[in-house]
C-alpha cells in the first residue's frame, strides 16, 4: 500500500510564517521569503521543509516521530530554497540531524518573539566601557549587545563609548585620574540633559575595565535614570543574561572590630577570595573589617548568571552598608576591597548615595606582590 505524502493544513502554515517572521530558519541566513527580490513581487518564495520527512524515505524519515504527526507545527520550518536544498540533500542528511534543524527553529522562532515584543518605551542609551586587559584592547560588538538587550532596542546608533584604550601605562600614577575624568565627560549627557537634547530614560552598561574604573562608572551613572548592568558570561562569550541556573546568595559577616570608628573596610569575596592579610597593614591593624561572600559556595568566576543574582547582591550590599552606618556613625571613609564581576563592580558605584553613604576608597589587587593598593575614591 502506498503511502502518500499529508497535506499541510493551510492554518499550520500560517502560524509557521508568523512564528518565521517570514525569513529563513536556517541559522545564519534570516533571507526574507514573502518577496521576490528582482520582481518586489508579494509572493512566498521559501517552503515549508519538514525536519523529519514526511515519508520514511524521505529526509531524516527514518525517525520514530509517527506519520501523521510529521506535518505538525513543531515539525516544519521555514526555509528559502538555496537552505532547503542543503538540509535535503542525501549526501548532508548527516550534517543537519533532526535535533541541529530543531534547535535551528527553536533559536529563531524565540528571536522572532523577543523581536516583535518591542514596546514604545522599549528604547535604551547602550553605555560601553571599553581598555586594555592584559596589555590586549578589549570591545563589545554591536551583535552582542543588541542580543543582550532584547526585548530592548538601542536609543541611539552611537550610545555612549568610552573608550580607555590609550590610558598611560597601568603602572603610571595618572592611570586612575585619566580614566576616571574620560568616564565623567562622557556619561554627563546622562545626568544633564541626556544625549542629543533627548531625555534618556534608560541605559544598558556593558564594562570590559580593571574594577576601580567600574566602581566609578557607576557612580557616574544617577540612580535616577533606570538601568540594567551586562555580564560577559565565560561559557558561552555572550552578554545575554541566562533565564536558569542555581540562584547565587550572599552573605555579610564581621571579620574583625578595630578602634578607628571613622573608617571601616569592606572585602567583596565573589569571584575570587580576598585573603584580608593582603589588606594594607594600617587596614588590618585600626579598622572593623567586614565581609560579603558566597553563602552557599566557594568565590568563583561563574556564580553571576541570572540577573536576579545581581538584583539579590545589591539588595545585600545595601543591607552591609546599613549595618557599617549603624554600628559606625561616625564613619567617613569605606576601604573596599573587591574581588567581583563587572557588574557587580558597577552597581557598588551606582548604589551609593552622596548623602546616606560615606566616601568609597577602591582598592586594585596588585598581582605582582599580592597586596591591594588604593585607585580612586567615589562618592
Amino acid at each position: 500500500m502506498a503511502l502518500f505524502r499529508k497535506k499541510v493544513p493551510d492554518r499550520t502554515i500560517m502560524q509557521l510564517l508568523v512564528r518565521a517572521g517570514g525569513r529563513c530558519e536556517f541559522r545564519g541566513c534570516n533571507k526574507f521569503v514573502m518577496e521576490e527580490v528582482l520582481t518586489l513581487h508579494k509572493v512566498r518564495v521559501g517552503h515549508v521543509a519538514h525536519i523529519v520527512g514526511a515519508r520514511p524515505k524521505g529526509p531524516r524519515g527514518d525517525d520514530e516521530m509517527p506519520l501523521e504527526e510529521r506535518s505538525r507545527l513543531n515539525n516544519l520550518m521555514l526555509l528559502c530554497t538555496d537552505h532547503h536544498t542543503v538540509v535535503d540533500r542525501k549526501e548532508l542528511e548527516r550534517d543537519y540531524s533532526t535535533a541541529l534543524l530543531r534547535q535551528y527553529k527553536a533559536d529563531h522562532e524565540d528571536l522572532i518573539h523577543r523581536l516583535t515584543d518591542y514596546k514604545p518605551e522599549g528604547k535604551t542609551t547602550v553605555v560601553r566601557l571599553r581598555c586594555k586587559i592584559g596589555g590586549e584592547s578589549v570591545s563589545v560588538s554591536e551583535h552582542a549587545y543588541r542580543q543582550a538587550i532584547l526585548p530592548r532596542y538601542p536609543a541611539d546608533l552611537k550610545g555612549i563609548e568610552i573608550d580607555l584604550t590609550s590610558l598611560p601605562s597601568f603602572d603610571s600614577s595618572e592611570y586612575w585620574g585619566i580614566g576616571a575624568k574620560t568616564i565623567m565627560n562622557a556619561t554627563k549627557p546622562i545626568w544633564e540633559m541626556g544625549l542629543e537634547t533627548k531625555q534618556v530614560d534608560h541605559v544598558s552598561v556593558f564594562g570590559l575595565a580593571p574594577i576601580p574604573l567600574l566602581v566609578f562608572l557607576g557612580s557616574c551613572l544617577t540612580n535616577k535614570v533606570p538601568a540594567t548592568l551586562y555580564q560577559r558570561h565565560r561559557d558561552d562569550e555572550s552578554w545575554t543574561w541566562k533565564s536558569t541556573g542555581v540562584e547565587a546568595a550572599y552573605s555579610t559577616r564581621c571579620l574583625k572590630k578595630g578602634a578607628d570608628r571613622k573608617q571601616v573596610g569592606l572585602i567583596l569575596s565573589l569571584s575570587g577570595s580576598v585573603d584580608i592579610e593582603a589588606l594594607p597593614r594600617e587596614t588590618i591593624e585600626a579598622c572593623s573589617v567586614y565581609e560579603v561572600r558566597l553563602a552557599s559556595a566557594a568565590p568563583n568566576t561563574g556564580f553571576l548568571r541570572q540577573l536576579s543574582d545581581l538584583h539579590r547582591f545589591v539588595e545585600v550590599y545595601h543591607v552591609a552598608l546599613g549595618q557599617i552606618r549603624e554600628e559606625h556613625p561616625t564613619c567617613s571613609r569605606i576601604h573596599l576591597f573587591p574581588a567581583v564581576p563587572a557588574p557587580v563592580a558597577v552597581a557598588c558605584g551606582r548604589e551609593l548615595l552622596t548623602k546616606a553613604h560615606p566616601s568609597v576608597v577602591v582598592y586594585d589587587f596588585d598581582k605582582r606582590n599580592g597586596s591591594f593598593r588604593a585607585a580612586l575614591e567615589v562618592n
